[in-house]
């Protein structure tokens, strides 16, 4: 409003600008909600007529995934899927970032309790990423095998099964899983084994 008062417009890149600031001091309800500061900026940008780019639903993506690891858990996905829709409406295209910082707040809400659910949303996700022509990168992949990882170790009967279908997607593009996301599934691919050795077959 000061620039308008200046008759200087604010432009795209101004909204952006504002939206990082959102998320400065948190972008979850506990926080510094950040995500709800950012959905009114978008509210303005409509308002004033300023379409927002890919970029600026790429930081409110960035920040669902923080949010959904910071208190929000599902809520996180569920507002990032909201903004998916609403660039649908726009016709704004996604980009490869679009889809893994939303993977990522699938993989952080699989730590906050919501394993299977969030790891078919992940899934959900990398099957809408094709259909739009968007090949996965290391990024994704590394997103999709956290989610996998982390949901199974909240119990997902699944997580381990999807990991190792990751895995093999990893290998046919020729891409190096994160060590890091490696090491968290084959350590719950351990657990499935030991569990499998003291149960026995048909024991479940």
């Amino acid at each position: 409003d000061n620039m308008k008062e200046h008759k200087v417009e604010p432009d795209v890149d101004t909204y952006n600008t504002l939206l990082e600031a959102c998320g400065k001091c948190g972008w979850s309800r506990t926080t510094g909600r950040g995500l709800e500061k950012g959905s009114q900026v978008l509210a303005k940008m409509a308002e004033d007529g300023v379409a927002p780019t890919t970029d600026t639903f790429n930081i409110l993506m960035y920040g669902c995934a923080w949010a959904a690891g910071a208190g929000d858990g599902w809520r996180g996905v569920e507002q990032g899927l909201d903004f998916l829709s609403y660039m649908a409406e726009l016709s704004a295209m996604p980009d490869v970032i679009t889809f893994n910082n939303l993977i990522a707040a699938c993989a952080q809400a699989a730590g906050s309790g919501d394993g299977a659910r969030a790891r078919d949303q992940a899934f959900r996700l990398l099957e809408t990423m094709r259909k739009v022509g968007l090949t996965p990168d290391q990024g994704t992949c590394d997103t999709l095998i956290a989610t996998c990882a982390k949901a199974a170790a909240a119990g997902d009967p699944q997580g381990v099964s999807y990991g190792l279908k990751v895995l093999e997607m990893v290998y046919q593009a020729d891409l190096d899983p994160d060590p890091a996301m490696y090491n968290a599934l084959l350590g719950e691919c351990l657990k499935e084994a030991e569990g499998d050795a003291v149960c026995g077959p048909g024991w479940h």
